[in-house]
């Protein structure tokens, strides 16, 4: 009778621990390191190419009237003019973005009204554009939100296609990552990329929405860029499970755990073992 309560409780700690893992916390199966110094968070890409590098060419979809011609133009352009142009075309291509289908990788520049606008979409377009700009830039979740940040040889900044802005500390002006952006706020300054109007979110027009995001942050996450276009397919997840059981190196990513509400995600293959 003994063994039979130890085996229930055993079952139903393992049922609420698994549930608070997979279902209440995002990215559950990514291999996750965890950073507490923003210093080795925001390291150099150049020390993590094949982290930072975009899958192989494919067949694209077709890509918008001019588009590959503006990008030629735009290869020996300053940083900011290319995260401009960057914004532009993502916010032009979402403005158009309908419905509920979310884009892999071949489908990234397509124009249709059958696809989603929302925020990851629009960092992933972004994402590419820069890539295709000669640039490196990387997606990063947080809780309620999805924004870019881009290497300007020096350190990330951070920019949000979704809201149209750009991060500046507010006594120094040059433009800042994330987490400096977190620790130095409300000390900081949210400055307009693409000065035309659309029917997008803008942070001109909605700077709240902006501003509260960034007061709660609990997760500050990062993948392998070559996932960022296909982990939502149903094939990826599998794979993902199976890799976490099995403690394989697939599905990399990185946390930011050094804010004070840090809210771990990923490696639950990992607790899993550490609780059996």
């Amino acid at each position: 009778m003994k063994n039979r309560y130890i085996i229930f409780f055993f079952i139903f700690f393992f049922t609420i621990f698994l549930t608070n893992q997979i279902i209440f916390k995002p990215f559950p199966f990514f291999k996750v390191n965890y950073y507490k110094l923003s210093e080795e968070f925001n390291s150099n890409p150049k020390n993590e190419l094949e982290f930072y590098s975009l899958p192989a060419p494919t067949t694209f979809g077709k890509f918008p009237s001019g588009l590959e011609e503006q990008i030629s133009f735009y290869e020996n352009a300053s940083l900011i003019d290319k995260i401009k142009l960057s914004t532009e075309i993502t916010r032009s291509i979402q403005e158009s973005s309908l419905g509920n289908i979310i884009k892999d990788y071949n489908q990234i520049m397509r124009n249709d009204t059958e696809y989603w606008e929302i925020c990851s979409e629009a960092a992933k377009i972004f994402v590419f554009l820069m890539n295709k700009l000669g640039e490196t830039a990387r997606v990063i979740w947080v809780n309620g939100h999805t924004i870019v940040e881009v290497w300007n040889n020096d350190h990330w900044i951070f920019v949000d296609p979704s809201s149209n802005t750009l991060a500046k500390d507010k006594f120094t002006k040059k433009n800042i990552s994330l987490t400096e952006l977190i620790m130095s706020y409300p000390d900081v300054e949210f400055k307009t990329i693409d000065y035309k109007k659309s029917e997008l979110w803008d942070y001109r027009d909605d700077s709240e929405k902006l501003n509260d995001i960034i007061k709660n942050i609990k997760i500050i996450f990062i993948m392998n860029n070559k996932e960022i276009f296909s982990f939502h397919k149903t094939n990826e997840k599998i794979k993902r499970v199976f890799s976490s059981m099995f403690f394989n190196e697939n599905f990399k990513a990185k946390q930011f755990i050094g804010l004070q509400k840090a809210t771990k995600v990923g490696n639950v293959g990992l607790h899993m073992f550490k609780l059996l």
